[in-house]
């Protein structure tokens, strides 16, 4: 086990048997859900107790007993076990506000810590979770903007638009790689899909997936899509102008325009 330290020195094997005991106690008081016992208890046990019942509090949802935690400097960050507890938090509907709590603290979760856990949030779909994450430490662009696309695979705009208002917002290529997900997706109906695109788009999107995109948009009359991207400036010139010859042979004035003006 863990050598117990008093005021940075070891403890005696006496005083180390105290130590053990109260350490156990306090995580029987917290694994019973015993607030008043746990504030009783808080001031006459060690940083790192306080720091092994955290976990416990966490997966049990107290809130409460969390704060309190938190309050006599227990982190999430200093164990396995804290930070593993913290990551499925963020992956279970109605724990955004001890999530919260969490990021509040001093000895809140490092940012490769909150980042991994967006993406744990986003691909369980708790917006208010990622709400919190994002506006903390939380990277958009970790693993390669892993969190964006998993709200985009979900069709949740606006877990998305959580993501790229974000402290730290995804750049590119994810951003590219996300614009090519929600192009491909399945199921979302074109109206999400336009809508969705602008935010993808204005967040920095580019490069040959919009002008890819924009052909495709054009040879399957998704209309909205085109103008959308030529507004955007995705390239008419991409694969020798095909979409502009395909526009002009078909008479679609009203495309041809704007891929010329805007485009």
């Amino acid at each position: 086990g863990a050598v117990a330290f008093i005021d940075g020195k070891p403890a005696t094997r006496a005083e180390g048997a105290a130590i053990v005991q109260q350490r156990e106690i306090g995580r029987l008081a917290v694994d019973g859900n015993q607030f008043d016992m746990v504030q009783l208890l808080l001031p006459n046990v060690d940083s790192f107790a306080i720091d092994a019942c955290l976990p416990a509090a966490i997966r049990s949802g107290n809130a409460p007993i969390v704060e309190l935690l938190l309050r006599y400097g227990a982190s999430a960050a200093q164990t396995p076990d804290g930070q593993d507890a913290f990551r499925q938090a963020c992956a279970v509907h109605g724990q955004s506000h001890m999530v919260s709590l969490i990021l509040r603290a001093e000895g809140r979760p490092p940012a490769s810590l909150a980042s991994a856990a967006m993406c744990d949030a986003a691909r369980a779909g708790c917006l208010d979770t990622v709400l919190h994450l994002s506006r903390s430490t939380a990277d958009g662009n970790h693993n390669h903007a892993e969190a964006l696309k998993a709200a985009i695979s979900l069709g949740r705009r606006d877990m998305a638009l959580a993501i790229v208002m974000g402290n730290r917002p995804p750049q590119r290529p994810g951003l590219d790689e996300a614009f090519q997900i929600l192009y491909d997706h399945p199921s979302l109906n074109p109206t999400m899909k336009v809508e969705v695109a602008e935010l993808l788009l204005c967040a920095g999107a580019d490069g040959v997936v919009l002008a890819q995109a924009l052909e495709k948009s054009c040879e399957s009359q998704f209309l909205d899509m085109a103008t959308l991207l030529a507004s955007h400036g995705a390239s008419v010139e991409y694969n020798d102008a095909t979409t502009l010859k395909t526009a002009i042979a078909r008479g679609e004035m009203d495309l041809v325009r704007s891929l010329l003006h805007d485009g």
